[in-house]
C-alpha cells in the first residue's frame, strides 16, 4: 500500500515497494512522460525507511539512488 503527495512541483510516492528496480522500471514507462507533462520537476520514490529515489524531470537524470540498511 501507499500514496502520492504533491508540494510545488514535487510530486512524492510513498511505497513499501520501493526498489531501485520498480524506480528504474518508472523511469522507463509512459508515467514519467505523464509527470513531465503535470509539471512536475522533481520526482521521488520512497518507502520511508531505508530507501529514497529522486529523479530531476526537468534534467532527465538521476539525482540519488540510496539504498541504506537499518541497524538494530
Amino acid at each position: 500500500m501507499g500514496y502520492a503527495e504533491v508540494s510545488d512541483d514535487t510530486l512524492t510516492i510513498h511505497s513499501e515497494r520501493a526498489s531501485a528496480m520498480r524506480f528504474r522500471m518508472i523511469l522507463a514507462s509512459r508515467e514519467l512522460s505523464m509527470i513531465r507533462r503535470a509539471g512536475i520537476a522533481t520526482y521521488i520514490y520512497t518507502n520511508d525507511a531505508d530507501q529514497s529515489f529522486v529523479y530531476d524531470v526537468k534534467a532527465g537524470q538521476i539525482v540519488t539512488q540510496q539504498a541504506t540498511q537499518a541497524h538494530n
